[in-house]
């Protein structure tokens, strides 16, 4: 092991200086800073593939091991590492009372049998995803190396959301109104059709448009809308004292996957987004301009009969038939969200910007360009937005060990077995190391002076 140290220090320090040489040759501090991180990067794959091997060599060794397990043959294996691919071999060995046969190796690393990518790599590259499409997050997520968008897309359908913990609050905060605004997004899928995926915002004001302390719940939830809910009221429980909530304001376009809140949340009052409603009078009025204004004051006169007398009016007049089933359609709209309306009225609530939340959150990764999806991915997209607009660290699902595969799971319970057959001291032990610098004997004069200076920097 001291032999391994002193030949990674000499590493470190001729890294050192053939930069310091180049200083003479390079462009532009870009340039060396590019030189740098490939010469960093080399070492890490190598400091990597010389750990992996020093823990076979331990396993190998160990009298522990030689009690259990015989050594059967070796295989070949790759990783994908933030520093790029390591290649290695590890043993099979047969455990001598069961006669099954396992790699010690990766019980030890923590790896399941086909884990290609390692778990920060895997992160990465979902982060990454979350904002650009596959192509790039494969590129991007581990240094030098090309991650297939297939596996990347892969990666993202295999997630798990269940049992991912909820938020633990020191203290419960007393607050007298809450703000709900929910919408949905409209994806285009590959086998044809529409996926709507949800999204709702709970908050506790809207200061000049801004959103204060807003948290993001959605996914598609589609036989399962109850479960949203269900997630929105254990984080008001959670978070809040609710005997202290006076009002729950839910607001939206009415859909009846919005008003299902109002059977879940307690002292929640719906009301109708004023967006949507002016977005229904200009449907209504099918360019006669002239009835926007009477048709809108008499919604906010709360005079929905002369709202019907005036849309009436208008149908009469209209010779298509389709613009007429539509126009029905929307004064049903209306008609259907008179206590929403009446709401908006009475208690005078601040602006409900779902539509901007939706274009922000979901769309601009979903939907504002020509993509198709599958109907499960939509789902894990959509999540994985919502964890990254709450700024939650994605380690809450991809380190989740309620959500592991059984194997993952042996694997988990397996290393610690494993890791104490290795020992310690191998690793710890590395003082009384000498080793030399050639460049500091028979280099030029400045390299001398300028790794005189690095070696004898002590920290503050």
């Amino acid at each position: 092991m001291q032999l391994i140290i002193q030949q990674f220090i000499e590493k470190v320090t001729s890294t050192i200086q053939n930069n310091l040489k180049d200083l003479n040759n390079i462009n532009n501090l870009s340039d060396f800073t590019d030189n740098l991180q490939a010469d960093l990067m080399s070492f890490g794959r190598e400091f990597t593939q010389k750990y992996i091997e020093i823990v076979e060599e331990e396993i190998k060794n160990s009298s522990s091991r030689k009690k259990e397990y015989t050594s059967v043959q070796s295989f070949p294996r790759e990783l994908i590492t933030i520093f790029g691919r390591v290649d290695f071999s590890r043993r099979y060995y047969e455990e001598k009372k069961t006669k099954e046969k396992i790699f010690l190796l990766d019980r030890a690393l923590g790896l399941a049998n086909k884990e290609r990518l390692l778990k920060n790599v895997e992160e990465n590259l979902l982060e990454l995803a979350t904002k650009n499409a596959y192509e790039y997050a494969g590129t991007k997520a581990a240094y030098d190396t090309v991650i297939s968008k297939e596996t990347v897309k892969n990666k993202i359908s295999e997630l798990n959301f269940d049992n991912i913990d909820s938020e633990i609050f020191e203290s419960k905060k007393n607050i007298s109104r809450l703000y709900i605004q929910a919408d949905e997004d409209h994806v285009a899928l590959q086998a044809g059709g529409i996926a709507m995926p949800r999204l709702i915002t709970l908050y506790e004001e809207n200061h000049k448009g801004k959103l204060i302390n807003k948290t993001k719940f959605g996914g598609m939830y589609n036989n399962s809308i109850d479960d949203l809910w269900e997630e929105v009221l254990n984080h008001i429980e959670n978070k809040y004292n609710y005997d202290k909530i006076d009002k729950i304001f839910i607001m939206g376009d009415g859909a009846s996957w919005i008003k299902t809140g109002l059977e879940w949340l307690h002292k929640s009052v719906y009301i109708s987004d004023k967006f949507h409603i002016m977005k229904a009078i200009v449907s209504m009025v099918a360019g006669k301009r002239e009835y926007v204004s009477q048709i809108r004051d008499a919604i906010y006169k709360l005079d929905f009969q002369k709202v019907k007398e005036l849309e009436y009016e208008i149908i009469a007049e209209e010779m298509d038939i389709k613009k007429r089933t539509r126009m029905k359609k929307t004064l049903q709209y209306i008609l259907n969200n008179k206590e929403g309306i009446k709401n908006s009225i009475l208690y005078d609530v601040p602006g409900c910007s779902a539509e901007g939340d939706i274009s922000h959150t979901f769309s601009a990764r979903l939907s504002s360009r020509p993509m198709g999806w599958s109907q499960h991915n939509v789902d894990k997209m959509a999540r994985l937005r919502v964890l990254a607009s709450n700024e939650q660290n994605i380690k809450l699902v991809t380190r989740n060990t309620n959500n592991f595969t059984e194997e993952k799971k042996k694997v988990v319970i397996e290393h610690d077995k494993v890791y104490k057959m290795i020992s310690t001291k191998t690793f710890i032990r590395a003082d009384g190391i000498n080793f030399s610098i050639p460049e500091m004997k028979y280099g030029e004069y400045e390299i001398r002076e300028e790794l005189r200076e690095i070696l004898s920097f002590k920290a503050m």
